[in-house]
């Protein structure tokens, strides 16, 4: 008996990396006939061995793209009530288009204006004939929320009765991306707190919503880590040091300052017994004059192997990497947030992954001095409210005060109940059981058929 076909959409490598790679689809051939439809903009193909169906390329033109990018910021000005993220980020729009976004969102014009873009952007043939030719009983969107190719294909499922499962890719995105302008069938995400933003920011039903926590946590969970030993000695690290993930911020962030300030409080004895793992984040926006960085001799801070030749090239080139160039490998977190003891970053996800391993963290919430979109800002978006609810997140929104925040982080690292809380409470956060990803996927496919959205 021919089993019934599942088509995938795909839009960006960190989606072919977090999904894809993460098994997160693995099951779903022992049920389903699965098929995937890529954007033109995906370039590491070579994770798809010869098993994978392709059912097509979607070209996706500057144009549409732009539009739509447009339409995304629209949204957000029109709404920016409703998320803290919408709001803060209006910030950085270049006046003369913000003033553009208000005249469009006025209530009296946005409904106009968007649905005459939408009529202008029509339906995506491309699309509508893979959908014709493989007649899928699903369409899986994982994404990050409203990209163009999401609106498309759920924009055309919805025309052809076809159901369709969003599943969101970060813990922040329900807040961050804009609102999803068709809703999908059904929308998986990390938490319960996402849940309940899904249904307060975009009009979800409760019965559309699944928690299904983070496909790329998966790894969190297999057991699978390096021995800390092991891990700090390929770092060249001594294992007897208490060790601080310095993560960096993708944003443009004046973040290398803070990282020779606290070696040189380490060299000084202000912070004894510590040594900074320093990770740039591995798609960093390119910031000036960080070249001096290079050949700086700092004694008790260490660059994270994993990402040491992108940060490099990045500072050289004068470039901003990115997941067409570069895709950490997934294996690698696990064994690196169980050898380090605790997290100081301005504001990144890794703090969810650590507090996954009860570790404590320090975030900065205060300006750089260098960009008016900084860290007092980045500390108002709405997904970081939940974050600094964790048991074991501290801010610092004072420079003045990084070291003093800095032992209280370390005095954190040794309180095993905080750890064990910290773990718990990010649960709300992203779910996890004694199930994987592709079990809770497979749990979601097998339910009765739901009525589909209007």
């Amino acid at each position: 008996m021919k089993k019934p076909p599942i088509l995938i959409a795909i839009s960006t490598d960190i989606l072919l990396r977090n999904f894809v790679q993460s098994g997160a689809f693995e099951r779903l051939q022992e049920e389903y006939e699965v098929h995937y439809i890529l954007s033109s903009k995906v370039s590491h193909r070579g994770v798809f061995g010869p098993a994978y169906r392709f059912a097509g390329n979607v070209q996706e033109t500057l144009l549409r793209l732009t539009i739509r990018q447009h339409l995304r910021e629209l949204t957000m000005t029109r709404f920016q009530e409703l998320s803290t993220t919408w709001k803060i980020s209006r910030k950085r729009v270049p006046e003369d288009t913000l003033r553009i976004y208000n005249l469009l969102s006025h209530p009296k014009f946005f409904p106009f204006v968007f649905g005459a873009a939408e009529a202008c952007l029509g339906y995506n043939d491309g699309i509508e004939a893979v959908i014709r030719r493989v007649k899928p009983v699903w369409i899986l969107l994982p994404n990050m929320c409203n990209d163009s190719l999401a609106v498309d294909v759920i924009k055309s499922a919805r025309k052809m009765g076809v159901r369709t499962l969003l599943l969101v890719n970060g813990w922040d995105n329900i807040t961050s991306k804009g609102t999803i302008p068709y809703l999908p069938t059904l929308i998986g995400v990390w938490g319960e707190e996402s849940r309940k933003q899904a249904i307060r920011i975009h009009g979800f039903s409760g019965d559309q919503v699944r928690v299904m926590g983070a496909p790329h946590f998966q790894h969190y969970f297999s057991g699978l880590v390096s021995h800390r030993g092991e891990f700090l000695r390929m770092q060249g690290i001594a294992e007897e040091k208490k060790v601080l993930l310095f993560a960096g911020c993708i944003l443009k962030y004046d973040e290398l300052p803070l990282v020779v300030e606290l070696d040189n409080a380490i060299e000084s004895g202000e912070l004894a017994g510590l040594h900074v793992l320093y990770r740039p984040h591995p798609w960093r926006h390119y910031r000036d004059g960080e070249e001096e960085f290079l050949n700086l001799d700092l004694r008790h801070t260490t660059v994270d192997l994993q990402v040491r030749d992108a940060f490099r090239e990045s500072i050289t080139k004068r470039i901003t990497i990115t997941p067409r160039n570069f895709l950490p490998d997934l294996n690698y977190y696990p064994s690196m947030l169980n050898a380090i003891d605790g997290i100081v970053s301005p504001l990144s996800t890794i703090i969810i992954e650590g507090a996954v391993f009860g570790k404590p963290s320090l975030a900065f919430a205060f300006p750089d001095g260098r960009h008016a979109y900084s860290g007092d800002n980045f500390i108002q978006f709405q997904h970081f409210k939940e974050m600094m609810a964790l048991p074991a997140v501290r801010v610092c929104r004072d420079r003045k005060f990084l070291v003093e925040h800095v032992r209280e982080l370390v005095s954190m690292t040794r309180d095993a109940e905080l750890a064990k809380r910290q773990r718990e409470g990010v649960r709300q956060i992203v779910y996890w059981d004694d199930k994987t990803y592709a079990d809770r996927l497979m749990d979601v496919l097998s339910e009765p058929d739901g009525v589909l959205t209007s």
